[in-house]
């Protein structure tokens, strides 16, 4: 009999809980302490503790898995990022094929997954809602707000701005 899935993966969940209220704090480590880990192509995105974004290529050595190591550490001791970009107080992530993006409190950043260049950025009129962040495959950024509102941003527009 054939199993669904034949390849055994490690994955680790952290971040504030989908259940939980976006205006009171969850205190739990699996929710501080954590790290998302992506790849897109021949790069790869790490967003450490909701504030930092840090930069791979793919081909490097066992990135996985002396990623998963440093879970929760604030460097990643063995692996050189190609770029890191500070983000701080960051409340979502969504990686596209070559860029990723990034919404604080204020606004919403787009930054190059080979480089970490910023592409642009766009003011925000409230708060987005954590995780509340997608990109579709015509690259556009959809972002929801805390005070109801979706937002729908065209990359292509705002890069060129």
């Amino acid at each position: 009999q054939k199993r669904a899935f034949q390849e055994r993966r490690r994955h680790r969940v952290a971040g504030k809980p989908h259940y939980a209220h976006p205006e009171y704090q969850v205190y739990d480590g699996q929710v501080l302490n954590k790290t998302l880990f992506a790849k897109s192509g021949a790069s790869a995105v790490a967003w450490v503790n909701n504030a930092r974004l840090s930069g791979f290529a793919t081909d490097a050595p066992d990135l996985e898995k002396k990623l998963l190591a440093a879970w929760g550490k604030p460097r990643i001791q063995e692996v050189k990022p190609r770029w890191e970009a500070s983000c701080p107080e960051s409340l979502a992530l969504a990686v596209g094929d070559n860029a990723c993006v990034v919404a604080r409190p204020t606004e919403v950043a787009a930054y190059d997954l080979r480089m970490g260049t910023r592409l642009w950025s766009h003011p925000l009129t409230a708060t987005p809602v954590p995780w509340g962040l997608c990109l579709d495959r015509d690259g556009h950024v959809i972002v929801t707000l805390t005070n109801g509102r979706v937002l729908c941003l065209a990359a292509a527009e705002m890069a060129s701005r």
